[in-house]
């Protein structure tokens, strides 16, 4: 429901509000109904590919946000609550990229690192950093050594998207070669066969970018049971005044309790004043599963993490 989502966010609900300030990419730059309010999107790059003169990081866009919202809420008593996500971090696993997966975590902790630097100097305000899900069911160390070769990853120069993207731009005659010139010495400073991308890359864009990333995999001995999502326990923190209560294994609603009572929202009020929303789109399919857009997240009130969701308040 990405398009009745954008509508909610530039004030196309019930309750009349909108964000304030919004940073970062999406799914597409089109609408279905053809509608064209001056707003476009696009993903963010992975941060392995991501050119530094054009797209900012995560931590310069969330340092940046913190600013201009603390500027304007100088006056106000409740303050503000702003949500950063690292959503790539998520993609980065359904696509079993390890070398895109780990410089987006990195990047996201970079981050969390510049938060808790504002919680300092606002001793006033909290950081909540947790994930809805873990994707991929990544595994360090895989049969039958009990050992992993971070090293496989280091002379990674791409994301398995950006490569898959070249390859499949290609007349299928061509692959064979651009693969053995470029994208195994180069791209993935490795010596593995071409094959097994070559033939990921004529199946199909998700196919290729497995194939890309298990060839990383294999030889940093990184183990992936899905290229979807896990039921494992994902990691919960918590700094600032205030948050305490958040220990140990709790259930996610609790996160969110925990965010209601510290913000001071009268949920029961706003799910009443939302009874009537729409809450369904004349575009979405019951059984249609789209890849997701942002799947991790942060928030100065509160800062939440998805694979990073963060919030501070």
């Amino acid at each position: 429901m990405e398009e009745l989502i954008a509508q909610q966010l530039v004030g196309n609900n019930t309750l009349g509000n909108k964000v304030d300030l919004m940073f970062g990419g999406g799914k597409c730059s089109c609408r279905s109904d053809t509608k064209d309010s001056g707003y476009t999107s696009g993903h963010m790059a992975y941060n392995i590919d991501r050119n530094p003169t054009v797209e900012p990081s995560l931590t310069e866009m969330a340092t940046k946000a913190l600013n201009i919202l603390l500027e304007h809420t100088r006056d106000s008593p409740t303050g503000f609550f702003i949500m950063i996500e690292g959503s790539r971090i998520d993609m980065a696993g359904h696509d079993n990229d390890p070398t895109a997966h780990l410089h987006d975590i990195i990047e996201y902790w970079e981050t969390v690192t510049a938060v808790q630097g504002f919680v300092d100097r606002h001793p006033n305000t909290a950081m909540v950093s947790t994930s809805d899900h873990e994707t991929g069911g990544l595994t360090l160390g895989v049969d039958p050594e009990y050992v992993w070769h971070p090293r496989h990853m280091q002379g990674v120069k791409k994301s398995a998207e950006v490569i898959c993207a070249e390859l499949r731009q290609m007349l299928p005659d061509k692959r064979t070669g651009f693969a053995q010139k470029v994208v195994i010495p180069e791209y993935l400073a490795s010596n593995q066969s071409v094959a097994q991308i070559v033939n990921g890359a004529a199946k199909g864009e998700v196919e290729c970018k497995h194939a890309v990333g298990h060839v990383v995999s294999k030889l940093a001995h990184l183990g992936w049971s899905t290229g979807g999502h896990t039921g494992a326990d994902v990691g919960l923190y918590a700094y600032g005044k205030g948050t305490e209560s958040l220990r140990g294994n709790i259930e996610n609603t609790q996160v969110g309790e925990f965010l209601a009572r510290y913000l001071e929202v009268d949920l029961d009020q706003i799910t009443r004043r939302l009874e009537n929303e729409t809450t369904t789109h004349r575009d979405i399919h019951p059984n249609s599963h789209d890849h997701e857009c942002n799947d991790d997240t942060f928030s100065p009130h509160s800062i939440d993490a998805h694979a990073g969701q963060m919030s501070i308040e």
